[in-house]
């Protein structure tokens, strides 16, 4: 069955596969929307269910899209880390990722913010509207809760696409991209990404994709917010830093910059 799927495969242009890997609240819906606007590319999702379900590449999903694509590359944007099971369908199907984070301690903030605003359910840490609420009840602030439920998957997220060539050296090499670089310069980042990736777009069309309004709603993106609320609680912010001494010889500088805590 698999031998056939894929001889069907070769009989037509085959679709390249990119996927947004990301930290939650990292400007990724902004990149992925971009990319998929773009004359050559479709958005396309790769997990048949989101909520509280971990993003894992699903193989059956990932069969079907290629087998109704147009040719072209593909867009998928999950928040998945890196596994054996992710590596295997990379090579298996040609896949690339490109993987964008953000200043950790933003990304608090803003993970925060979106539960307080949106929605509880994902698979980040397990809450509810009354595990939620519950907190109002807790000798902890918001902040120093969600850090301590939802940090470590942001650290495991990390280290798992950083060590890729320990782990997992069979895959191409993930193309590293940070919330700031992104936002710094939208057109250069895509350009570069565009060219990396082989994707079939001229400049204006990049240009275009950056012009068109895509979705209607942005989060508040600025950079240093999440440190100045870490900077007023202490104990979410050691909470954060005793993570990150656990792997002193890894570069978290990408994600993360030292509080110095008043004694």
């Amino acid at each position: 069955m698999l031998e056939n799927f894929l001889s069907t495969r070769a009989k037509k242009k085959q679709s390249q596969i990119v996927v947004v890997a990301s930290f939650p609240k990292s400007g990724s819906t902004f990149l992925t929307r971009k990319l998929a606007a773009l004359p050559s590319c479709e958005l396309k999702p790769l997990v048949p269910i989101g909520e509280r379900r971990e993003q894992e590449i699903d193989e059956g999903v990932v069969r079907q899209v290629l087998r109704k694509s147009r040719g072209g590359h593909v867009i998928a944007h999950h928040h998945v880390r890196l596994n054996a099971s992710t590596a295997d369908l990379a090579v298996r199907y040609s896949i690339r990722f490109v993987v964008l984070v953000r200043d950790l301690m933003d990304c608090l903030v803003s993970l925060d913010d979106h539960m307080n605003n949106e929605s509880k359910l994902s698979p980040i840490g397990f809450w509810s509207d009354r595990l939620y609420n519950d907190l109002n009840e807790s000798s902890l602030s918001r902040i120093h809760a969600v850090t301590i439920t939802s940090a470590p998957w942001f650290i495991n997220f990390y280290l798992s696409w950083v060590l890729w060539n320990e782990e997992y050296p069979e895959i191409q090499p993930p193309i590293f991209l940070t919330y700031s670089q992104l936002f710094q310069n939208p057109e250069s980042t895509i350009t570069s990404l565009v060219s990396n990736f082989g994707i079939n777009a001229s400049q204006a069309d990049i240009r275009k994709s950056l012009e068109e309004k895509t979705f209607s709603r942005f989060n508040k993106g600025i950079s240093g917010r999440g440190r100045d609320l870490f900077l007023k609680d202490s104990a979410a912010a050691s909470v954060v830093d005793q993570l990150i001494q656990c792997y002193p010889n890894v570069d978290f500088s990408p994600i993360y910059k030292k509080i110095e805590l008043e004694k």
